[in-house]
């Protein structure tokens, strides 16, 4: 097929000049140079061969390929006519091909317009196109550049003239439908009110087109012409349905499409989503007869709404509402009343047990599980009536001997009744008959002295025979010295003894094992006792005015002495040694009650039975003088190796030595000095400071006083403490030191002065030992505090610390602001502890590194000089030990005590020693509210055993061992003690 230049007698009919305008394939005209569109691959010469625009697809007929078939383009172009131009001429307006001098009436912006032939170059917004239409020829005429932009299209073959890969698509505008784009590949290549998008067009694809920028295109002629349509979406709350809208002579039409509705049931899809009647809403309906009325739901079925649902039933016995009218199997019997009729109801009784295995499936009452009662029925339907346990049952008891009394060994049983065939016949829980074969043994029975228990209270012969065995009147008692019955050292009301190497108890190597310390509260004339393991007070007592100086004895229990009433008192350390005075059968003494490790006022006693006794040996005073004639002001304490008690009395300048057990004087030493502090050596001499004059005063036990020592330099003399080797250490007072005296050599020497301290009060001495418990040295430690200085400056807060054996100041220890510490003792576990007047409370510090262990609350300003736990009374004064031991005689008949044995070794040829005193009963309860016997010893020189004549049911004998030589220790065996019935 040869390509011509088409001429003006070529003619085309419209229906076909208006398809080959929709189906233009651009072949090789390319477009004048005024053209801002994207040029298009068809812009080169056309190829030899013909186009084909059959089915709007360009086709290359390659039937001539060897020919040369090449079109030489020709200028044809015409200088532009301003005018309009004449009818048929290019750019004329036409509705056919056949108005047009060329033959082709082809689309343009405006609308149908003439176009002509070209070979080359077209006019500004043309370009010279080769077009064949479906078996013709390829022609070559001018081809509007934007005809189409913005047209109506519904596929991209409407924009691109149906030519495979062409560039100008059918671009999506969303609701408002779909119109042709134009390709391009940057901002310029778009005509004015468009721009260059990545658009989506027809099929899902996205491509680079031209856009309109007003979100909506308008008609241009052609479209109008041609009456161009787009599908298009209408949107409402229900739902989006597809419409049509086209181009007329007023344009773009709007969207044709009916909106969304709600969905009915009607077989249409109101709400456009494809689905007909879904989700019709049902609502409640009736369905009635004869029998009644139900209740069932509409639907919507076949586009027709239906009321479906059981249809009313005449009511039968099967667990439904047949008739509808809210009750269940009304008319048919319903046991338990649980709303499930019998014949349907598994458990009729609701007893929860199926009636299948229920021995009553009508009575709630009887099932398997059931709690059987004495009530003649099988409750728990286990084949038995009223068996043992059932409820409302009676204890009964066994009498096979028939002596009335219910045996011990076999019951109770729990029965509804008395079974007589096994004599479970006695009424009662706790059977009294311990032999039921023997019809003379039961409760209450005479007891015979046969060996058998004949009262059952498990004791055999009790009252009828000795405490010893058998029926004999005398009788020995003893305890230990065997390994069968060895002493106990921690036995109630012992004190400071361990097991001996050898067997026995002996002394605790001198150690202090009493874990208590006694406070003067003087400010509240009170006393606290403080468990120095715990820190805890444990009681306060009142016992007189201004307490000042506390002591221990050996047997632990406190001595109180008074500065304002001159009084002096003892506490029991244990309740064991308080008295009943009452007789309520209960010691009435202060306890901590609430546990809180505080004595509160409503923990105090008036009338402490543990204060053993109070005396005014030098008469009652009304507080501390220097006249002529005064009498009283308690302000030395002591307690020496016989545990008598020394105290110094300030008015009188005289000191007493009282009984341990009554508080009697036993003598009196005529003084030229006031006593203030007092301390007792190994070898019972007594040391006294004294504050008028200041002096140290050395007094013998017997022989009264010595002499006496000024202090150097007028040093004041406060509290004072003797140390490993004899020597008396005093404190100085206001002079801020501590001196050291020695009585063999009557020198002295000075430590501090510390100044910057405070007055240095109270003096204690801690012995040091190595590995094998050996005292191998001693320190000492001072308390300073500024009576005036509680928290002004330094002067209430230190201890001073000496070593006793080389004589060197160690590093004193730091108690911290506001303590004031005036008292200083050593306790059982070797801390070292401070009496703070300042703070009203007691410090327990590690004597080794000064770390406070603790702080503890005590009475109102706290006032204590003296040896206020004991411990320099068991390591210098006299380490001593005691053990007790009670024995009981005949039950029912008076008991005659009348000798008591000790056997114990003493070493030392006098150096050790014992001593021993009791105390008799008629009831070891009533114990605690007898008085001890005097002491009896010291053994030796008196020789043992020790008649006795007492009468009572149960004796305590306590034996104290004592040692002026911890080299030598006394060593306790045992205890004996003979007994008559009278």
């Amino acid at each position: 097929m040869k390509t011509t230049a088409p001429s003006s007698k070529t003619r085309r009919s419209l229906t076909a000049l208006v398809g080959a305008a929709l189906t233009l394939a651009i072949a090789a005209c390319g477009a004048d140079s005024s053209s801002s569109m994207v040029q298009h691959a068809d812009t080169a010469a056309p190829p030899a061969d013909t186009l084909d625009l059959s089915d709007g697809v360009v086709t290359i007929d390659s039937a001539g390929a060897g020919e040369d078939t090449a079109v030489t383009p020709v200028d044809t172009s015409e200088p532009v006519d301003t005018g309009p131009p004449p009818p048929g001429a290019f750019g004329a307006t036409c509705t056919s091909d056949e108005e047009c001098d060329d033959g082709w009436c082809l689309p343009a912006p405006e609308g149908l317009v003439c176009s002509k032939s070209c070979l080359e170059t077209c006019p500004s917004g043309w370009r010279c196109a080769g077009v064949s239409r479906t078996g013709d020829d390829v022609h070559f005429i001018c081809v509007s550049e934007t005809a189409v932009l913005c047209h109506p299209c519904r596929d991209n073959k409407d924009c691109n003239l149906d030519v495979q890969a062409s560039p100008d698509l059918c671009v999506s505008y969303g609701d408002e439908g779909s119109f042709c784009g134009l390709a391009c590949v940057g901002a310029g290549d778009c005509p004015a009110g468009y721009s260059c998008q990545d658009a989506t067009t027809a099929g899902g694809r996205v491509a680079k087109q031209c856009v309109a920028d007003a979100g909506v295109c308008e008609c241009n002629g052609s479209a109008k012409a041609l009456a161009l349509s787009t599908a298009c979406r209408v949107t409402n709350v229900f739902g989006t349905c597809d419409g049509a809208r086209a181009c007329g002579a007023d344009g773009l039409s709007a969207c044709s499409g009916e909106g969304a509705a709600l969905e009915l049931c009607n077989g249409a899809d109101d709400d456009c989503d494809g689905i007909t009647d879904e989700d019709i809403p049902s609502q409640a309906c009736d369905l009635e007869n004869e029998h009644g009325t139900c209740t069932g739901q509409t639907r919507c079925v076949d586009a027709a709404t239906v009321c479906v649902g059981l249809s009313p039933a005449a009511e039968a016995c099967n667990g439904r509402d047949d008739d509808c009218d809210g009750d269940t199997d009304e008319g048919f019997a319903d046991t338990d009343g649980d709303g499930l009729a019998d014949c349907v109801d598994p458990d009729d009784d609701g007893d929860l047990t199926i009636d299948g295995e229920d021995c009553a499936p009508l009575d709630a009452r009887i099932h398997p599980g059931a709690v059987e009662a004495c009530n003649d029925r099988d409750d728990d339907c286990d084949g038995d009536t009223d068996e043992q346990g059932a409820t409302n049952c009676a204890s009964y008891l066994q009498d096979l001997d028939g002596d009335g009394h219910g045996s011990v060994a076999a019951g109770p049983r729990c029965l509804c009744r008395p079974d007589e065939a096994e004599d479970w016949v006695i009424e009662g829980a706790t059977g009294d008959d311990c032999d039921d074969l023997t019809f003379t043994t039961h409760a209450g029975a005479e007891e015979a002295c046969n060996g058998v228990d004949d009262d059952c209270d498990t004791q055999i012969d009790e009252g009828v025979s000795s405490p010893c065995g058998g029926c004999s009147p005398v009788c020995l008692f003893d305890a230990g010295g065997d390994d069968d019955d060895p002493l106990d050292a921690e036995a109630e009301g012992s004190l400071n003894l361990v097991e001996a190497p050898d067997g026995g108890l002996t002394l605790a190597s001198g150690s202090v094992d009493i874990p208590f310390i006694w406070i003067a509260n003087s400010d509240e004339d009170t006393v606290s006792k403080l468990n120095t393991a715990t820190g805890a007070e444990v009681a306060r007592y009142a016992v007189c005015n201004d307490p000042s100086r506390t002591a221990v004895d050996l047997l632990g229990d406190g001595i109180v002495t008074c500065r304002g009433d001159g009084r002096v008192a003892k506490i029991a350390i244990l309740e064991a040694d308080c008295v009943d005075r009452n007789g309520d059968g209960m010691i009435d003494t202060s306890r901590d009650l609430d546990g809180n490790g505080i004595i509160s006022s409503n923990e105090r006693v008036a009338s402490d039975e543990c204060v053993l006794w109070t005396v005014a040996p030098d008469g009652v005073s009304s507080g501390c003088s220097k006249h002529a004639g005064s009498v009283g002001c308690a302000r030395a304490a002591g307690v020496d190796k016989d545990n008598n008690i020394w105290v110094g009395m300030w008015n009188s300048k005289r000191l007493y030595k009282l009984a341990p057990t009554t508080g009697a004087t036993l003598q009196v030493i005529e003084l030229t000095a006031r006593p203030y502090g007092l301390a007792i050596a190994g070898d019972q001499t007594i040391y006294m400071a004294s504050r008028h004059p200041f002096s140290l005063v050395k007094i013998d036990p017997v022989l009264g006083q010595l002499a006496s020592f000024a202090m150097p330099d007028t040093r004041e003399a406060y509290g004072l403490a003797i140390d490993h080797l004899g020597k008396i250490w005093i404190a100085t007072g206001r002079h801020t030191g501590l001196s050291r005296f020695d009585p063999a050599a009557e020198s002295w020497r000075h430590f501090g002065p510390w100044s910057d301290r405070g007055t240095t009060r109270g003096v204690a001495v801690k012995l040091l030992t190595d590995g094998a418990q050996q005292v191998v040295g001693s320190r000492v430690f001072v308390g300073h505090h500024t009576w005036s200085s509680c928290s002004a400056d330094g002067q209430h807060r230190t201890i001073s610390v000496v070593d006793a054996g080389t004589q060197t100041e160690l590093t004193p220890f730091d108690l911290g602001a506001d303590h004031g510490p005036v008292g200083v003792a050593i306790d059982v576990d070797g801390n070292l502890w401070t009496v703070n007047q300042c703070g009203s409370n007691a410090s327990k510090l590690d004597a080794e590194t000064g770390a406070v262990l603790g702080t503890f609350p005590v009475g109102s300003e706290p006032y204590t000089y003296s040896d206020m736990t004991g411990y320099a009374l068991r390591t210098i004064t006299a380490p001593s030990g005691r053990f007790r031991q009670r024995f009981f005689g005949w039950e029912n008949k008076q008991t005659r005590w009348t000798a008591i044995f000790v056997d114990a070794t003493l070493p030392g040829h006098g150096v050790t020693s014992v001593r021993l005193r009791y105390r008799v009963a008629d009831a070891e309860a009533e114990l605690q509210s007898q008085s001890w016997s005097g002491y009896y010893g010291s053994f030796p020189p008196e020789a043992l055993p020790q008649a006795i004549d007492a009468l009572g049911f149960v004796i305590e004998v306590e034996v104290t061992l004592h040692t002026d030589d911890d080299a030598f220790l006394p060593v306790l065996h045992s205890i004996s003690a003979i007994a008559q019935e009278q």
